[in-house]
């Protein structure tokens, strides 16, 4: 398999930065797109830290344009960046600045970054666009109403988008993970991990390199008749 150019939001830390090292290592060049370039501590030759906040449209398009102007082409875009909401007692103690932050990162960052990318990946006539949505998008997420319906809004944009590129030989999936061992995760009361744990068929929380085996896939060339799809990682819940 020929090394292929990836960009990815969110992409130093977390399941972003799994997907990364996973794309580095095999040779691929990595694009990771963040808000604190400096926090990321690691160093590989493969891996390029961008800042962007996919929030601004502008700031995307020039993160883009110069990926497109140093190496040429975008063949897979992951869009891993998110946040969760703060905790609330329910919809209506949710505070509408918190609700429009969720939004504009998980579902606004995702159509900034797919508008700039789309028009390179159309004019090759190949590309993949990967969504980190979550099992919350169907199964609901009580308390965090802003987080569930942002990812469940990422469904309705993958499966249109793989439809509408689909002449264009662009596929579009989505991810799902669960509960994943995160920063987020690590954050956790030890009596709510193991709560959680216990929910779990496979009897542990996913790691992010079970997340980025899933990614890895559906870049691949393996995947050339997938798009339109939702990829469920949950171990079996």
């Amino acid at each position: 398999m020929s090394s292929r150019v990836v960009v990815i939001s969110g992409g130093t830390r977390g399941i972003g930065l799994a997907i990364a090292e996973k794309h580095a290592l095999s040779g691929d060049t990595v694009f990771s797109l963040c808000l604190s370039p400096e926090k990321y501590t690691k160093n590989h030759a493969n891996i390029h830290v961008i800042k962007c906040d996919v929030r601004d449209f502008m700031t995307v398009t020039e993160c883009i344009d110069q990926i497109l102007l140093e190496v040429g082409r975008v063949d897979t875009l992951v869009n891993c960046a998110g946040i969760q909401q703060p905790p609330s007692e329910g919809l209506e103690h949710i505070d509408l600045e918190d609700w429009r932050n969720v939004l504009d990162t998980n579902l606004d960052g995702v159509f900034h970054l797919c508008k700039a990318v789309i028009p390179a990946m159309k004019r090759r006539r190949e590309g993949v666009i990967i969504n980190m949505a979550s099992v919350a998008a169907t199964d609901g997420y009580p308390m965090a109403c802003a987080y569930a319906t942002s990812k469940s809004a990422l469904i309705g944009l993958t499966k249109s988008l793989a439809k509408e590129l689909a002449t264009y030989n662009v596929r579009v999936n989505a991810i799902m993970p669960s509960l994943t061992m995160t920063d987020a995760a690590l954050g956790l009361p030890s009596a709510t991990l193991e709560r959680l744990v216990n929910l779990v068929p496979l009897g542990r929380i996913a790691l992010p390199e079970d997340i980025a085996g899933v990614e890895f896939f559906l870049s691949s060339a393996d995947a050339s008749y997938v798009t339109g799809e939702l990829f469920r990682v949950a171990g079996g819940r």
